[in-house]
């Protein structure tokens, strides 16, 4: 009796498959009739893309999609992702971290379909990541039901030639089972077996597949069904517990029965037939013992293997006993870890919370004594300013009387040094420009002799009324709206996928519609097995850390207030994208009130609250120039 299995799967090294068979004592002989080559093509617009829902078709594709998003992170979609089986899922829950899911009943395309995921579609953009020449039933089947679907074909399999597909002769000789999951290797091993003929050992094998379309091309054997056994899945699990399961079929002896018997002397003689007879009968009898003992003896030996077959058969189902059993262990150890790890962060989260308060008062104090400061300088520079006002009046009053028009382009001057310093000081461009128009009216009464001047005047005039004005009332009042409506958003909901929630009756008690709800969410997702790392959860907030969370937000509004009258544009903008970002972290995005705070305050990171004003103007060079030019001409002497 042999022990060997015929594993028929695309190459790979130390497959899990190969392995679990090894453990349980068979012999393994791979044989792969494709070869599988990924197929190299930029990936990063399918990253940035938002999906609805991804659809990985095989370990295959999932394997080779890694590969191409080595350099970044997988595409991720709001359904999530899908896989037809739980094999798929097993491979691709090991390159991510979002859950996936698969049907529960059936596993293929249809059953796939069948999900209430895929039943209302329409307009939404789906992803499906397979390999060249495969099936369109997923993709043909969501297009007909309104979806915009993307194929990514990522890898490609190439069927070897006549002579590298056929099987060895070794394989004839010690295999009895072969496990196959592939439809389309199903179909190349019938036809290479075909070619070497071979339907006689295919017929006697036993064949382990996963479903009824790989079974489809061993019709062509004319394999027994009753040598067809079909697993659960073509997970490695229960691909092994099929191969284990099969009763190994007693090796049959064959004796060749002779159909010529020795031909009696057809010659009439007493004496010759008679001594003939009793050694015929002599014969006969030993010849009878023989036979007993060999079919005693056989009978026996079949007996034991029998008696052997069902002891390790009970072997087997203890050790698997004794998996699960260490798996669940695994489980609720990994369900206190979990709970001790929520804590953990909790009170993490608490600690940063508190320390970014006191690290933003100290910076919301520090500001302050900044802006005491600040002002108290501004208050200095215009009582300098007033000072050298009041000088140069004193100076205009004393050369008055020599010379008039002097006096004119001194007023005039300090009326556009007024106008500058006024820019500079609180970025008024509206009283600037009255006191640049004072000026005109004063060089108006010599306009001939200021021409020049008054021309450079309009031009300045005009300059300050193309700058852009700077809403800074309509801005504060923007940011202390949104100061009030921070206490009203809601919190982003938190949910595991491995709580039980205890079943109960929905009532028609509308005071209940919240248990109903989660009654009705638990019976629905019953059918939906789920593979979820809840490492990058939103934490869970309580009542104290929510009024830690409002307050900094408040503050963050607060600050940007202050740097919106200040003009400090690097402040306002590092306030506006702090409280984008934790409203987007903390709080449901996904309602109406959040969705609307989010867009005022992207609008307001294209407010500017710093205004490039000029710092002089040429028309206030040009008489500076021209009062120096009065200033150094000689005075004539009265006679």
């Amino acid at each position: 009796m042999t022990q060997g299995v015929l594993l028929v799967r695309a190459e790979q090294d130390h497959s899990p498959l190969e392995i679990a068979l090894r453990e349980r004592g068979f012999s393994v002989y791979k044989h792969s009739l494709v070869n599988v080559h990924s197929v190299k093509q930029d990936v990063a617009p399918l990253v940035a893309e938002n999906w609805d829902g991804i659809v990985v078709v095989s370990p295959n594709a999932a394997r080779c999609m890694h590969e191409l998003c080595e350099s970044s992170h997988w595409p991720t979609a709001r359904r999530g992702l899908f896989t037809v089986g739980p094999g798929t899922a097993k491979t691709l829950a090991e390159y991510v971290a979002s859950p996936v899911s698969w049907p529960s009943k059936g596993h293929d395309s249809e059953s796939l379909l069948g999900l209430s995921d895929f039943k209302e579609v329409k307009g939404e953009r789906w992803l499906i990541i397979t390999g060249k020449n495969g099936r369109r039933h997923i993709e043909d089947t969501l297009t007909e039901r309104g979806a915009q679907v993307t194929v990514a074909e990522v890898y490609e399999r190439i069927p070897k030639l006549s002579k590298e597909a056929q099987v060895a002769t070794e394989v004839f000789n010690q295999v009895q089972r072969v496990a196959i999951t592939s439809r389309e290797q199903a179909s190349l091993l019938c036809a290479t077996l075909g070619e070497q003929k071979a339907h006689e050992w295919a017929r006697s094998c036993h064949w382990v597949v996963p479903s009824e379309r790989v079974m489809e091309p061993l019709k062509s054997l004319d394999i027994p069904r009753k040598n067809i056994h079909f697993a659960k899945s073509a997970v490695v699990e229960d691909v092994v517990a099929t191969m284990t399961s099969i009763k190994n079929e007693k090796l049959k002896p064959t004796a060749d029965h002779a159909d010529e018997e020795p031909a009696l002397n057809t010659k009439e003689n007493p004496t010759t037939d008679a001594k003939a007879s009793a050694k015929v009968s002599i014969w006969a009898v030993l010849m009878f013992i023989v036979l007993f003992l060999c079919v005693g003896t056989l009978a026996a030996g079949g007996w034991w293997l029998w008696k052997q077959q069902d002891l390790i058969q009970a072997k087997n189902q203890e050790e698997i006993a004794q998996v699960r059993n260490t798996l669940s262990e695994a489980q609720r150890r990994d369900a206190n870890f979990e709970a001790r790890l929520e804590a953990r962060l909790q009170d993490q989260v608490s600690g940063d919370l508190e320390q970014m308060a006191s690290e933003q008062a100290s910076e919301f104090t520090r500001l302050q004594d900044m802006q005491e400061a600040q002002s108290a300088r501004i208050r200095e520079q215009m009582a300098q300013q007033d000072r050298e006002l009041a000088r140069l009046s004193q100076r205009l009053r004393e050369t008055e009387e020599r010379n008039s028009h002097q006096w004119l382009a001194h007023e005039a001057y300090d009326r556009i040094v007024s106008a500058t310093q006024r820019l500079a000081i609180d970025g008024s461009p509206d009283i600037a420009i009255q006191l640049l128009q004072q000026a005109d009216e004063l060089l108006a009464e010599e306009a001939d002799r200021f021409q020049t001047i008054r021309m450079q005047l309009e031009r300045d005039i005009e300059y300050l009324q193309s700058l852009p004005r700077l809403d800074l009332s309509g801005t504060i009042v923007t940011l202390q709206t949104l100061q009030q409506q921070i206490s009203e958003l809601p919190l982003r909901s938190t949910s595991f996928g491995d709580e039980e929630v205890a079943e109960e009756e929905v009532t028609s008690d509308i005071s209940n519609w919240r248990s109903n709800l989660a009654n009705a969410w638990q019976a629905f997702s019953d059918d939906l097995i789920r593979i979820q790392k809840t490492s990058d959860l939103p934490v869970r907030l309580d009542q104290e850390q929510r009024l830690s969370l409002n307050s900094r937000l408040e503050m963050q509004l607060q600050l940007a207030q202050q740097a919106a009258v200040r003009g400090d544009q690097t402040l306002f903008d590092t306030a506006i994208n702090e409280s984008f970002q934790l409203i987007s972290e903390y709080f449901d995005i996904e309602v109406p009130e959040t969705e609307n705070v989010l867009a005022i305050l992207s609008s307001l990171k294209e407010v500017s609250v710093q205004t490039d004003y000029p710092s002089s103007l040429l028309s206030r060079a040009m008489l500076r120039e021209y009062i120096s030019a009065l200033e150094s001409a000689p005075v004539r002497a009265e006679e």
